[in-house]
């Protein structure tokens, strides 16, 4: 069995015993456009799967799980408890190597016991009442495995030689830097000053990084989100093109289509 086909069946045995929902979440998508093929696959890698996310899903959603728990997790000294604005709590488990923060793990999916609120739509409230609400002794076996499962994908990954990005501080503080940022017209002068280092010096640094400028890294990463959010939510795309920091939706497929060689409907089709 080849090597992820391999990992992905162990993430189903694990989600079969403990009887939970697995997610796992890159940040700026590094289980995805720094490697020949992704690591993991779409399901994998969105809560659609669990019916009450796939009935509300927006960029409410994206935001609060893909960049809230991102940065909730760059302070967190381990795994925690999530609760998303329409009451869908989750295990949340960093996925870090020393200082470096690659991503996220989430398990399950419980309901925090109060009724959703009557004006969200009928399909959310019916998928919502599916969902158990969450033991405390559940809890504390859960964080224990999933802490366990976070560490050995990581570790995995690193064994195999799957994950394409040396660990180093400095990436994960200038990916961190221009998520916060997206929607502004951030520029190299911005990142130089939140690393206290000449614009010279930082566009260096971000060459010897991530092995491009800093244009084009942040084209990147906003073309990741845009992604996002034309596969998880109906948003138009002017709406879209606001929320990733371009200047217009014109300018959001142009360079959408040069990233991925598709145009924003077509990968919003697929």
């Amino acid at each position: 069995m080849e090597e992820l086909e391999h990992l992905e069946a162990g993430l189903a045995e694990f989600e079969h015993l403990t009887g939970q929902p697995l997610t796992i979440l890159g940040l700026d998508g590094i289980f995805d456009f720094r490697q020949a093929r992704r690591l993991f696959t779409p399901q994998r890698a969105s809560h659609k799967k669990i019916g009450a996310c796939a009935a509300i899903f927006s960029e409410h959603c994206i935001e609060h799980c893909r960049h809230r728990q991102t940065r909730r997790c760059r302070e967190a000294a381990g795994p925690f408890v999530s609760e998303c604005p329409f009451g869908i709590r989750q295990l949340v488990f960093p996925l870090r190597e020393r200082l470096v923060h690659y991503g996220i793990l989430f398990l399950g999916a419980w309901q925090n016991g109060t009724p959703p609120d009557a004006e969200l739509p009928e399909k959310f409230r019916r998928e919502y009442a599916k969902l158990p609400p969450m033991a405390p002794e559940q809890e504390k076996q859960l964080l224990l495995l999933g802490e366990l499962c976070a560490d050995g994908v990581l570790h995995r990954l690193r064994a195999r030689g799957l994950l394409a990005d040396t660990p180093d501080f400095r990436s994960a503080r200038i990916r961190d830097f221009l998520q916060t940022h997206l929607a502004e017209p951030v520029g190299l002068p911005d990142l130089a000053q939140e690393l206290e280092l000449s614009s010279s010096h930082t566009s260096v640094l971000v060459k010897q990084l991530f092995g491009c400028s800093f244009t084009t890294l942040l084209q990147r990463i906003r073309v990741d989100a845009a992604g996002h959010y034309l596969a998880g939510t109906e948003l138009r795309l002017h709406r879209i093109a606001e929320l990733c920091g371009f200047s217009s939706e014109f300018h959001l497929s142009r360079v959408f289509k040069q990233q991925t060689g598709l145009a924003p409907s077509i990968w919003r089709k697929r």
